[in-house]
């Protein structure tokens, strides 16, 4: 509930921007039946149903179970071609088929059919009081007794205005269960139904809409009752518009965004509805995709796919919109499967270029900064976008046909903004500099004193100096002459800084250390015009791990960190000695760049395969990777950032992220519906007299002495990869056995009783969660009994 607290808070705090999503996909390529999902549930055990055109769906976070209509089989489903879904107060699951209602049966895996009259459609479900379950269907509302599996509906009914009014098709209704009001989306407007006193409305009938078309007379495509009380429906199949309705008042509003945001969206019409459990009306558009009313701004957002973002909504045509009980979003699409969205702000805002005319350059993250005005700057391959975090627009420079030396080089590799407000660029071919005041760029090279033609690094310090470091080595600005000088005037130490400068770090006491490509680490001080040079050695296991050195920081406890491309090093200043991290302490690579401190003290790595958190014990990793947000797992060499506020930006392959260290504090996630899923003896699933998922205790054969258990971690669809499983057999494992292989086999186990203990968690190293048992008996037959086996041996 607090994620989706946050969720409300951002779109209504937000002004003209709307939260970042990024859409996950579930398709035919992960095992749906169909592309096409017309409904969503999620069942009393955690398990998400998807109704298609061909085959019901249901889905665990690894894998897709499928249920296809068998003629030889009176158990299967009734039909191919599913409507809609409920999952009732009692956990049932119930499927509107075509000319059928479903009730699916968990222990047997089958079905219940019971057939609709006049051959009705199952359009839509709401349940009401007493497990009356409310059906929209093709051939107009219908109720159905749960108790009885009798159907009620109102093609005979003596009053004129249901007869002819709610016996045609109802595409959508929203229940007010308080009220006990239906909302009838029709193809006849909007009709307000009382099922308590069996009388029908019309908003059209209030003073105050009458003569509005919309509500009177068009199509409805959609409608949902939001938190307010109000009522919010699609209007019109073509032309359409969406109308928010004040049932207290009747009056309305009308909302065009939808047919005229975009040329393309003239045919547009709401397909679907939703009120999010936080309040947020959603709504899926037949070309639109998926929008968001912004009651800030009074508007809709929309969220549309972009072919150049991965995560990105896939679907342009949305059927339905679902909340499970974990607050993740479902969306089902015309032919383009499933879309999934926590709805909760991501740890990671990513920054990617999009189909937008104005967004960033290009994906490959080169350099970021955040200068005093609070813009974000990002250098790329192809030039610089600077970012209005108040307006959300970016603002490129580059060099173009129109303007070919507006930069020295359009290959940016550094930034640094200096005591007076002036942004260093430092690019593969000489430097710039960027004046705010005027927004004008100055070229520095060779005719400035510039060494380095290729600037690697940039560094502005906290006494106003400014030092620029790459192929030609260390250099130091002159403000005075505005020419760039030699930082010492020691010639050996001038020397020591070669020709690979790849980045500059000044510690905390004014200190200078610089990482060179294959030239390892050199401690600088200006102060006292002193040098040390560090290298790695192959016969000293105390020395730098590695001479490519790709980032240093300094922690709060004055400890020196120097990332390389072999590993993390320590180093400590009293014994001049060098320590190793490595994957084999959890760090999730060997390759690793851009470090950052954060207010906690925990030291953030940037690696080839993600970022790693290590802890403030020094004994702890955490990794993130592409299944947490990042928009790839291979982070470069470049350096990262951190913002006025204390985020941290890091650039990547594939654009940058963003996120607040502060938020992060470690995988709270604990699978709390963990279940065993299956259970097979040599291969074969065993039969239960209830579903497995309630299964207790399992009775096997003397010879059935080879299984296997699945244990299946439900709730975390957002990252399945990421649960962790630890198990243990009592008597025969005596300490817990941990893994994130979710099929556990044993063989050759004697006959007696066993207890097969079983957990699972986010985070590896947290295990205060729940833990569950299985009581497994395997009979035995007397040559294998311990006292046979004693006489066996005294013979």
């Amino acid at each position: 509930m607090f994620c989706l607290f946050i969720f409300l808070i951002s779109i209504s705090s937000a002004f003209s921007q709307a939260p970042q999503i990024r859409f996950s996909h579930l398709t035919t390529e992960n095992g749906l039946t169909d592309g096409t999902v017309k409904a969503i549930t999620q069942d009393k055990y955690g398990y998400i149903w998807l109704a298609t055109q061909y085959g019901l769906c249901r889905y665990n976070g690894y894998e897709v179970k499928k249920f296809f209509h068998n003629r030889n089989d009176s158990g299967s489903i009734a039909g191919n071609f599913s409507w809609s879904l409920l999952t009732d107060h009692s956990g049932n699951v119930w499927i509107g088929n075509e000319r059928w209602l479903s009730l699916f049966n968990y222990a047997g895996n089958s079905f219940t059919n019971f057939p609709t009259p006049f051959n009705a459609s199952v359009v839509k479900m709401k349940e009401g009081e007493n497990g009356r379950l409310w059906l929209a269907t093709s051939a107009g509302l219908m109720s159905f007794e749960k108790t009885t599996g009798k159907f009620n509906h109102y093609r005979d009914h003596p009053d004129t205005s249901l007869r002819n009014n709610i016996s045609g098709r109802i595409n959508d209704f929203s229940l007010d269960s308080v009220k006990g009001l239906l909302y009838l989306a029709t193809q006849k407007g909007l009709h307000v139904f009382n099922y308590r006193t069996q009388q029908l409305n019309s908003p059209g009938n209030n003073k105050a809409v009458r003569g509005h078309a919309d509500i009177n007379t068009s199509v409805i495509t959609a409608v949902t009752k939001d938190n307010d009380g109000f009522i919010w429906m699609g209007c019109g199949f073509t032309n359409s518009v969406i109308v928010k309705y004040n049932p207290a008042t009747g009056q309305t509003k009308d909302y065009h965004d939808f047919t005229e945001t975009q040329r393309d969206w003239k045919e547009n019409r709401a397909l679907s509805m939703f009120t999010d459990i936080s309040g947020n009306v959603w709504v899926g558009g037949f070309t639109s995709s998926l929008s968001v009313y912004m009651p800030a701004v009074d508007r809709f957002h929309h969220y549309v796919h972009d072919p150049l973002l991965k995560t990105s909504i896939a679907g342009t045509s949305i059927n339905h919109i679902y909340q499970d009980a974990r607050g993740n979003i479902w969306i089902g699409s015309e032919g383009y499967g499933s879309d999934r969205f926590d709805p909760a702000p991501p740890t990671f805002t990513t920054f990617q270029p999009t189909s937008e005319s104005h967004s960033l350059l290009h994906d490959w993250g080169r350099a970021a900064m955040e200068d005093s005005r609070g813009n974000l700057w990002f250098g790329t391959s192809k030039g610089i976008s600077v970012y209005d975090t108040l307006t959300g627009h970016y603002k490129n420079h580059y060099n173009s046909e129109k303007n070919p030396s507006l930069l020295s080089f359009n290959t940016i590799r550094s930034f640094a903004e200096d005591h007076k407000g002036h942004v260093w660029i430092g690019t593969g071919n000489w430097l710039n500099r960027y004046d705010p005041q005027t927004g004008k760029f100055t070229i520095y090279n060779q005719s400035d004193s510039l060494h380095s033609s290729f600037v690697w690094a940039l560094l502005a310090t906290r006494d106003g100096s400014l030092y620029a470091g790459g192929t030609g080595g260390l250099q130091k600005f002159d403000y005075g002459t505005q020419k760039f000088i030699s930082p010492t005037d020691n010639p050996d130490i001038n020397k020591m800084f070669g020709t690979n400068v790849r980045n500059i770090f000044e510690d905390s006491a004014g200190d200078l250390w610089i990482g060179m490509y294959n030239g390892g680490l050199i401690h600088f001080s200006p102060n006292d015009n002193t040098a040390i040079h560090y290298l790695h050695n192959e016969n000293d296991s105390t020395s730098l791990s590695s001479n490519f050195v790709t980032s240093v920081a300094e922690d709060k406890k004055s400890i020196l960190w120097i990332s390389t491309r072999d590993g993390l090093n320590r180093f400590d200043r009293k014994s001049q000695k060098f320590s190793v991290y490595a994957t084999s302490h959890g760090l999730s690579s060997n390759k690793t760049s851009a470090l950052r401190v954060d207010q906690s003290n925990r030291l953030w790595v940037a690696t080839g395969n993600g970022i790693s958190m290590l802890d403030t014990s020094r004994k702890n990793f955490l990794n993130f990777d592409i299944t947490d947000g990042l928009p790839t797992n291979e982070l470069n060499d470049q350096t990262a950032a951190t913002t006025i506020s204390g985020k941290f930006i890091y650039p990547t392959y594939r654009g940058f992220f963003v996120f607040d260290p502060r938020l992060v504090q470690g995988r709270k996630f604990a699978a709390q519906r963990l279940y065993i899923t299956d259970f097979r003896v040599f291969n074969d699933p065993i039969a239960t007299k209830v579903n497995f998922e309630q299964v207790k205790s399992i009775s096997l054969k003397y010879d059935q002495d080879f299984f296997t258990i699945q244990l299946t971690a439900l709730d975390n669809f957002s990252n399945p990869g990421k649960v962790y499983y630890a198990y243990r057999l009592d008597p025969f494992n005596k300490e817990w056995i941990y893994t994130q292989d979710r099929n556990i086999s044993y063989t050759n186990l004697r006959g007696g009783d066993y207890q097969f203990f079983y957990k699972a968690s986010h985070d590896p190293a947290n295990w205060n969660v729940e833990t569950n048992m299985l009581q497994i008996h395997i009979d035995t037959v007397f040559y294998k009994t311990a006292w046979f086996i004693g006489v066996i041996a005294l013979v």
